[in-house]
């Protein structure tokens, strides 16, 4: 497979993803318990930090920083289970990234005070919290460690 195929289904791919997300219909089913899907979520989620914190609204390196150790650390502490897909906190980083992305946008589209970052912070809240309970509704063949999106639910 070439790198541009590559690219382009991983680009695609992530993108299905976070909008299933931010729609607050995270998609679990097809969420592998993978080391390359765990890649691919924590690689968006620092993307999208430093694109609305380091670049968007300035916050500065310190801000940056804090949220790429702080916040996987916190999911990872809270929703890591040994018994347990690791899905629900690639839905968590992702939720987290949707709404990074959007902010960015916002800002680079000139609307940057469209909300406020406590808003912001609630619609976060509000996706993870959808994200949280659409988890515990899918089977437990899904929910289980080491679960495989080609494997039959």
């Amino acid at each position: 497979m070439s790198v541009v195929r590559f690219a382009s289904l991983w680009v695609t791919s992530m993108a299905w993803h976070l909008t299933c997300i931010a729609r607050g219909r995270a998609d679990f089913a097809r969420l592998s318990d993978s080391r390359v899907t765990a890649v691919s979520f924590f690689a968006v989620f620092f993307f999208a930090v430093w694109l609305r914190h380091g670049m968007a609204t300035g916050a500065g390196w310190h801000v940056v920083v804090a949220n790429w150790i702080l916040m996987p650390v916190l999911f990872l502490a809270l929703f890591e289970r040994s018994d347990r897909s690791s899905s629900l906190v690639f839905a968590m980083l992702g939720a987290s990234a949707a709404v990074d992305l959007v902010v960015a946008a916002s800002y680079f589209l000139g609307a940057g005070d469209m909300l406020s970052s406590k808003a912001w912070f609630l619609v976060e809240l509000t996706l993870q919290a959808l994200a949280f309970i659409r988890f515990f509704a899918m089977p437990k063949a899904v929910r289980s460690r080491g679960y495989s999106a080609r494997s039959p639910a």
